[in-house]
């Protein structure tokens, strides 16, 4: 399905070899990612920065897309550019958070999702990923209220087994 969408979305070429503007290029990116495709994903999002350098967007997205093809390291990188650019958006915040916690990192990991809480108090994967990272601290107090607080906003149901089993394993 994935490698269909490529294809369609490499169709709307033009002849000189650009996305026609209607081609989400920062999708294709994504899609170029989770197909292990890192060279077209980097060249996708190369394209979008090189039009619009001060857009916090793309680097968030290719950050993102990086930490969720496990290369939390790189991650890194593209996701400071982001926070760099957009200071007052939580979500390269949280992703950045995410790639420290995946390196082992969960104290500069909880430092990021301080941050992210302030622009965005009703993530509840925020406040789940936070309590994660308290625990991997030995802060169980804190970790149980954050997955208390996770509990009771909106969580996918994979998300709310997983607090369950947290806040029943921390009581």
């Amino acid at each position: 399905e994935a490698r269909a969408a490529v294809s369609r979305m490499e169709s709307s070429r033009s002849p000189s070899g650009e996305l026609s503007p209607w081609v989400d290029e920062v999708a294709l990116g994504q899609t170029y990612s989770l197909l292990g495709e890192m060279a077209l994903a980097e060249r996708a999002f190369e394209h979008v920065i090189r039009d619009a350098p001060s857009d916090p967007h793309p680097y968030e997205a290719w950050g993102a897309a990086l930490l969720a093809t496990g290369h939390p390291s790189e991650a890194i990188s593209k996701l400071n550019l982001a926070i760099e650019r957009g200071p007052r958006w939580a979500d390269p915040k949280e992703e950045m958070g995410e790639a420290l916690a995946a390196l082992h990192r969960p104290r500069e990991a909880i430092s990021y999702y301080q941050q992210a809480e302030l622009f965005a108090p009703k993530w509840a994967a925020l406040h789940v990923h936070w309590g994660e990272a308290l625990d991997a601290v030995g802060d169980r107090r804190h970790a149980m209220a954050q997955y208390q607080l996770a509990s009771e906003l909106e969580l996918s149901a994979a998300d709310k087994t997983k607090v369950d089993a947290r806040l029943k394993a921390l009581q």
